[in-house]
Parts: C-alpha cells; structure tokens; sequence
C-alpha cells in the first residue's frame, strides 16, 4: 500500500470566520427570548468555546480571527452574567470593530498598511506590483 498522509488541511472559509462572532449573538438572543438573559448568556458563552474547539479538531489550530472574537465574547458575557445584564453581551460586535477601526488607523500611522501585510502574510509570493499598489493607494 502506498498511501500517502494528507497534511494539506484548508483554513476555515471566510464565511466561518465571519459567523464567528455573530453566531454567538444570535444564539444568544434566541435562548434569551425564551429562557432569559442568563440562560441566553450561558449559551452564547457556550458557543464561543464549541467555535474555538470545532475549529482546532477540524484545522489542527485556531485562527488569530477566532481567538480574539471569542475571546471578546467570552470576557463580555462574563461581564453580563456579573453584571446581570445582557447589553454587554450585545455590545461585542462593536467592540470588535472598534479594534479593527484601531489597527486600521494604527498601521496607517506607522506606514506598514494592515491590508498590505495581510496580504504578504497570506500569500509570501505576491507580485510587487501589487504591494504597490497597496501601498501606494494607502499611504497618498
């Protein structure tokens, strides 16, 4: 027999990355509707360690993407089961833009575009002409 072990696994789709941090919110508010803010809460922070799991058995590591939006959602909704109330639970998706608002204008400021070095770090083999074209466009 001459089979040959698969080490090619795919990163999770950017769909998956995308529900990541809204999947909890939803199901949140669903369980919410009917149980209440705490089991609506328990749930969500429920999901966001299933995601971080799943994605580990699945991809054999957790994207950064995943870590910090579930790890927002898991401080949050500590927060709000402390709190005993949900708005910080709700307010995540905010948050989390926020962050990205702020590595936005942060690389912009140091003159190493975020978009520029994601797409180096995704793809080492990128034409020049297109680093400057990033670059270029960004940084005018």
């Amino acid at each position: 027999m001459n089979s040959k072990p698969t080490t090619d696994i795919k990163p999770p789709s950017n769909k998956l990355v995308l529900l990541s941090g809204i999947l909890p919110l939803i199901v949140y508010t669903v369980v919410e509707e009917v149980y209440g803010t705490y089991w609506g809460l328990i749930a969500g922070l429920i999901l966001g360690i299933v995601e971080i799991v799943v994605e580990k058995v699945l991809y054999q590591r957790v994207s950064t993407v995943t870590w910090i939006v579930n790890a927002l959602v898991i401080g949050l909704g500590c927060v709000s089961l402390y709190m005993n109330d949900g708005i910080w639970f709700k307010l995540q998706p905010a948050f989390a833009e926020f962050i990205m608002v702020v590595i936005l204008w942060g690389s912009l400021v140091l003159k190493k575009p975020f978009l520029r070095e994601m797409a180096v770090k995704q793809n080492p083999n990128i034409p020049g002409y297109m680093l400057d074209f990033f670059s270029n466009r960004l940084l005018s």
